[in-house]
């Protein structure tokens, strides 16, 4: 799948005057649909490159091209089914090697650019939701690294057919520049890649099996400087769908470069089993897509799951002018905690030593937090412990208390940054059993806030969190590298300290 793909499709430059451009067939979105094109060993009496072509199945013979669709300013027309149609640089040039090459000459070739109406969202939505299928059914993949300018091809022979000793000693450089091409830094090439059931690299007019290259110097691929760690491996011939969460492959994979940021998680969608979960849609925002991927990922929610999503979609960005606009009203996650009023029991930690991990030297910070009510005068103070919710929280992060500064907001300090707590104490309310109180709460040094809901019962009261309260707490708390739940999915509801509302249902 291409770098470029938008939600808003660029305009194709005008075809000539006095020619019909070409115009698609709607594909059946109640079925496996695609289109498939193929190159034709004669040019047009203009001297143009012709294509065909037809509607198919994913479970038809066909060759899937993974390349980088490259820069909007440089196009080139091509006829397809006899009617001009634009295409850029990168793949206009590997149009002409196929033309070229006798074993993609009668091969039919899924070609995202060509295959599918970018000006179609609706087509787009149903397309992408596929694409995992069409790569993993595709007999091969051709991995288009274009036409050389940096002696990829001159690799592609060296492991082909080695010249000897005299040219070996410059195999280092050309295998840096193979691992270094802007080709392994597409966010959709991971799922490419290892959904294929073979891949061949091309660079010119040279061809590779990826499979062969590794076995003859995956060691130098695998080392540091050889590798800038996005390189993509293909599957193995015992390949089975990953197990892991689609935030683990988040972690790893999800930082890669795509001109819609939302393909960092739609590219992903393929290589996990959660996956199938997440709905694809160009027409959602950021922000919702974000609180949709983690409430698809119930098994694997925690803190840094949060971190993730935030960093991935360049959350951040958005928080840093207000509020996450997520589309929803209703509670994101919640805790339950225990509630305390009056007088706080004595709780000082006496193990010797203590096998609590980040324990503050009170049995408090053993337990994921609490909340408490001197009085009735008194607003309740909230007392959270981050490190007992997610493994991965800072280490000098100890605690976040939020405490009431104002007729309806909560302040949130962070034990550990060494805040000052100087409040205003606001007219006494009553915290009622039996009705649900909403407060605010703003970080310090802020302006914007955000709410969280108090629900006491009895012994316990728990916590509802919005969207984008949450996740400020987790940019604040959480390393953005998984922790263990995210890993293997071993969150259970019955026992985590946070748990999304959707649970409540």
């Amino acid at each position: 799948m291409a770098d470029d793909l938008q939600q808003n499709f660029p305009a194709v430059p005008r075809p000539e005057p006095g020619l019909k451009p070409f115009a698609y067939a709607p594909l059946d979105h109640q079925k496996r649909s695609v289109r498939l094109i193929r190159v034709l060993a004669t040019k047009s009496k203009e001297g143009r490159i012709q294509c065909e072509i037809r509607h198919a199945s994913v479970s038809n013979s066909y060759i899937c091209l993974s390349y980088v669709w490259g820069e909007q300013d440089c196009w080139h027309t091509v006829l397809l089914d006899s009617k001009p149609f634009k295409v850029r640089s990168n793949l206009f040039d590997f149009l002409a090697r196929a033309r070229q090459n006798n074993r993609l000459l009668g091969e039919w070739l899924w070609i995202d650019a060509m295959c599918i109406d970018q000006a179609n969202v609706g087509e787009r939505n149903h397309q992408v939701q596929q694409m995992g299928r069409i790569y993993t059914y595709a007999k091969e993949v051709i991995s288009w690294f274009g036409e050389d300018k940096d002696s990829i091809a001159a690799y592609f022979v060296e492991q082909v057919s080695p010249s000897g000793d005299a040219v070996n000693h410059s195999l280092t450089d050309l295998c840096l520049k193979f691992a270094w091409a802007p080709y392994w830094n597409r966010a959709w090439i991971t799922q490419e890649v290892q959904l294929a059931r073979k891949v061949t690299l091309l660079a010119k007019n040279v061809e590779v099996d990826y499979r062969l290259l590794l076995s003859a110097n995956g060691n130098l691929l695998t080392t540091d400087k050889y590798n800038p760690h996005w390189i993509v491996r293909p599957r193995p011939p015992s390949w089975l769908p990953s197990k892991r969460s689609l935030i683990c492959v988040m972690s790893e994979f999800g930082y890669k470069r795509c001109h819609d940021i939302r393909d960092r998680v739609y590219s992903l969608l393929a290589l996990c089993d959660d996956g199938s979960d997440v709905q694809v849609d160009y027409n959602t925002s950021v922000e919702r897509l974000g609180r949709h991927t983690l409430e698809c990922c119930g098994r694997s929610f925690c803190l840094c799951s949060m971190r993730i999503v935030h960093d991935v979609l360049h959350l951040g960005q958005q928080l840093s002018r207000g509020p996450l606009e997520d589309g929803s009203s209703k509670p994101f996650a919640y805790m339950t905690l225990p509630y305390y009023q009056g007088g706080l029991p004595s709780r000082k930690c006496t193990s010797k030593p203590c096998q609590v991990p980040k324990c503050d030297g009170t049995e408090w910070s053993h337990i994921s937090g609490f909340v408490h009510q001197a009085s009735h005068n008194d607003d309740p103070s909230i007392t959270i412990y981050p490190s007992r919710i997610c493994r991965s929280a800072f280490h000098n992060l100890t605690r976040i208390e939020m405490v009431a500064v104002g007729e309806s907001r909560y302040r949130c300090d962070k034990v550990g940054f060494d805040m000052e707590k100087h409040y205003t104490r606001p007219t006494p309310k009553f915290l009622n059993e039996d009705r649900a109180r909403t407060w605010w709460w703003s970080p310090p040094q802020k302006s914007r806030h955000h709410h969280l809901t108090l629900i006491p019962t009895g012994d316990t009261c728990r916590i509802e969190f919005q969207f984008s309260s949450l996740i400020e707490i987790a940019r604040d708390s959480a390393e953005a590298d998984p922790c263990g739940v995210v890993r293997t999915q071993r969150a259970k509801l019955d026992q985590s300290a946070l748990r999304l509302s959707s649970s409540l249902e």
